[in-house]
């Protein structure tokens, strides 16, 4: 995680807290990174194409919201 925290030139990552899910099992560990911006949209203009329709819509009107160029 840390790698990908300098990848995205962006904070070290912040581990989550783990919490059980419905069959009482554990889960993974989670993590946490924040990009926003124009860094944000560099990123997932490298993503986007291996991204599942319903994903790259949902990326794609969350950054014309914030009138950011995907």
């Amino acid at each position: 995680m840390e790698r990908v925290a300098s990848y995205l030139q962006t904070a070290s990552p912040r581990r989550l807290e783990q919490h059980p899910n419905a069959a009482g099992n554990w889960t993974k560990a989670t993590f946490r990174v924040r990009l926003r911006g124009e860094r944000a949209a560099k990123i997932y203009r490298q993503l986007l194409p291996h991204f599942m329709p319903v994903t790259v819509e949902r990326v794609t009107s969350t950054f014309a919201r914030a009138s950011v160029p995907i």
